[in-house]
């Protein structure tokens, strides 16, 4: 995986080392976590669905380093980010395996999905907009599933008042463990 700068991204040059950048190194954890876990790259295929896609940096780096990625599904219940997560795909030519749905469309074509991811977006939506999200993956079957919050070490929702809930009862409820 490289980086090229483009869309704004900060980038770094190190002497003897390919330019690097927080999104690259962010990615390459992720990735380098799921590969420990899943063994993503042993895999005869698999297909992703990726809840708060933001703009669509970890499709672009799972499509590029995963020949074997089916399907990766960016949905976002932003439709700013939406758009950018469509033209980003797009633009780094990750389309296919990569493709956007858009909030309005998410009861058509989904599925099946081996993996959902879930990076930083929980942390920043409402208990009840969590739970929206954790019971469409349990219809879906969704069975492995990788949260990264913003908290080190808990799943905590933002709420319109600005307290804070957990979130890990939602994800038990629906079968999913530690």
């Amino acid at each position: 995986l490289g980086e090229d700068g483009a869309f704004g991204c900060w980038t770094f040059s190190y002497s003897g080392h390919p330019t690097v950048s927080r999104d690259l190194l962010q990615s390459v954890i992720e990735l380098g976590f799921l590969e420990r876990e899943l063994g993503l790259s042993q895999r005869e295929g698999f297909s992703v669905v990726d809840i708060g896609a933001g703009y669509g940096r970890l499709a672009h780096r799972m499509a590029h380093a995963y020949p074997n990625l089916r399907d990766y599904c960016c949905l976002d219940a932003i439709p700013e980010s939406t758009f950018l997560s469509e033209y980003y795909v797009r633009h780094r030519g990750c389309t296919p395996p990569a493709r956007v749905v858009s909030l309005d469309a998410i009861g058509t074509g989904l599925g099946p999905f081996d993996l959902a991811v879930n990076v930083h977006s929980w942390s920043e939506c409402t208990y009840e907009a969590v739970e929206w999200w954790v019971e469409l993956l349990a219809g879906l079957d969704v069975p492995r599933l990788l949260v990264v919050p913003n908290e080190p070490e808990e799943l905590l929702s933002l709420e319109a008042d600005g307290s804070r809930r957990d979130f890990l009862p939602l994800l038990e409820r629906a079968g999913y463990r530690l």
